[in-house]
């Protein structure tokens, strides 16, 4: 009971910051930021536009798991960006379907800096994380995680990262499926949902102690 207690209050509180994320969201909704400014305070820069110059790292892709597109599982593919003032970035190219996912390919490195235009956006984050970080075997490529924070981002890496991601822009090469759908969920529908779990906290604690006071009268 207990167990079931304290899932019901995560997952309500999940709803709660999620609604908090989608009102910043129609906020934001078409600002732009500069990427230093994003760096110096990444909460207020979350969901505006931005552009960045530097490279892609030369490396294979990083799969998010448990990714679905109308009814299609898949997963969004992650890669380093190297800032020109030599920070380290994650940039989200966008959704892959599993099976085709033998079609990924490596970036080829660049000599000259580019700049590339997306959405300022925080490091994905499960409702509750089932399995640890990394789910590929050591040495797989590519690399498939399981929603891993930025600590454990920068663990896998041995590297810091700046403290937002970057949502690929549609129009931008080395991208897949982009269909951003940040507002697809209103603010009020999460806040829906944090009233159902919340709702379903109250029942269990009040089952629980009915229960347990059943328990002391029968000891008595």
């Amino acid at each position: 009971m207990i167990a079931l207690l304290a899932l019901c209050l995560q997952l309500g509180f999940w709803q709660l910051e999620r609604a908090e994320q989608k009102r910043q969201v129609t906020e934001a909704g078409q600002q732009e930021t500069r990427i230093d400014a994003a760096a110096r305070e990444p909460t207020k820069a979350l969901w505006k536009s931005t552009s960045v110059a530097g490279r892609y790292s030369d490396e294979v892709p990083y799969l998010l798991d448990s990714q679905t597109h109308q009814g299609q599982a898949g997963y969004q593919v992650f890669s380093r960006f190297v800032t020109e003032d030599h920070k380290l970035l994650l940039i989200n190219r966008g959704w892959i379907n599993k099976n085709t996912v033998t079609s990924l390919k490596r970036i080829e490195p660049q000599d000259q800096l580019q700049t590339i235009r997306g959405i300022v956006a925080p490091y994905r984050r499960a409702g509750m994380r089932l399995g640890p970080a990394v789910i590929s075997p050591p040495n797989a490529t590519p690399v498939v995680v399981n929603y891993p924070t930025q600590q454990e981002w920068e663990a896998l890496f041995e590297q810091a990262l700046l403290p937002f991601t970057i949502w690929l822009a549609a129009d931008q090469p080395n991208g897949y499926l982009r269909d951003w759908q940040v507002q697809s969920v209103p603010p009020e529908k999460h806040l829906g949902y944090a009233f159902q779990w919340f709702a379903m906290a109250t029942a269990v604690a009040v089952i629980g102690l009915i229960l347990l006071l059943r328990i002391l009268r029968h000891d008595d």
